[in-house]
């Protein structure tokens, strides 16, 4: 049975579309994030110190290499498309993969305010205050200002469209590159 889905998969014509460039840029993006610098600096350290911040942060890092062990276990058994539905549905089906998939779409969605209240600390560190204009109210001992929230709300929508038109604009590249290599003006990948 693995046998026939790999066979269909390939059948289906899955190309990658992410060089391993990108591939790079987009783990080192999702690793260091907003998180380890902020959090880090000021609760880890004023809470625990040098010596358990360090403690934490390789015990996270074994986490992660344990998780992305597994993910590579899951690649090389499993060729395809991947990801948590196509590896859960391969090994234990459908329903599971549509559990599993629900799961990780609520992990998602509770970790989004998170992500984009990062926004206005960027500002307030990096721009020195620009947006803290026509305070609204104090949530946890944090100042929320209109300026900050409609920032907030421009870059959210900025990477909604980004996201919906990337895949398009690549596709694009890549015909554009195949017209190319057909005509003779690119030799190599």
């Amino acid at each position: 049975m693995k046998e026939q889905d790999s066979a269909t998969r390939g059948a289906a014509g899955l190309q990658p579309y992410l060089s391993p460039a990108a591939v790079w840029a987009l783990s080192v993006g999702s690793a260091i994030g907003w998180g380890s610098l902020v959090v880090t600096s000021h609760s880890y350290l004023s809470m625990a110190g040098p010596l358990g911040s360090i403690l934490g942060l390789l015990i996270g890092l074994c986490i992660m290499l344990t998780a992305a062990y597994h993910y590579h276990f899951l690649a090389e058994r499993y060729p395809g498309c991947g990801g948590l539905y196509d590896y859960v549905k391969s090994v234990f089906g459908y329903d599971r993969a549509f559990l599993a998939a629900w799961f990780m779409f609520l992990v998602y969605i509770a970790i989004f305010w998170a992500n984009a209240t990062s926004i206005p600390l960027f500002a307030r560190y990096f721009l020195r205050g620009v947006f803290r204009v026509g305070f609204l109210c104090t949530i946890f001992g944090y100042d929320v200002y209109l300026g900050e929230a409609i920032v907030t709300l421009l870059v959210i929508v900025l990477v909604a469209l980004l996201s919906m038109t990337s895949k398009r604009a690549d596709g694009l590249m890549y015909e554009r590159k195949m017209q190319l290599k057909q005509m003779g003006a690119v030799t190599r990948d």
